[in-house]
């Protein structure tokens, strides 16, 4: 839904204003994430998954800034996802759960 990032963070500051305690429990709030960027080849069709927009910048940095040969997907969270690639996203639960600090 849309604003729901500013419902969590209100979520998240009302927490921590009364009960900091509960932050410092280990896995006590955590996070679902999502790729923001995939990147295709489309020789191989290898795919790769980018959490962040400098993570993404970086790797394009190895690659000399030449995406040529790579099919680039842009993603707003779960809503531009394909019912496959949520499906995915569930199966690896681990991979895709971050924990608050």
């Amino acid at each position: 839904m849309d604003h729901d990032h500013i419902k969590g963070g209100l979520l998240i500051n009302f927490i921590h204003s009364f009960w900091l305690s509960l932050l410092k429990i280990s896995s006590f709030l955590v996070e679902f994430i999502t790729p923001i960027i995939k990147a295709t080849n489309t020789g191989n069709k290898s795919i790769l998954s980018f959490y962040s927009m400098p993570e993404y910048e970086q790797q394009k940095e190895t690659l000399g800034g030449n995406t040529s040969g790579w099919s680039i997907k842009h993603y707003k969270g779960l809503g531009t996802s394909t019912s496959a690639e949520g499906w995915k996203y569930f199966e690896n639960i681990a991979k895709h759960k971050k924990d608050f600090v």
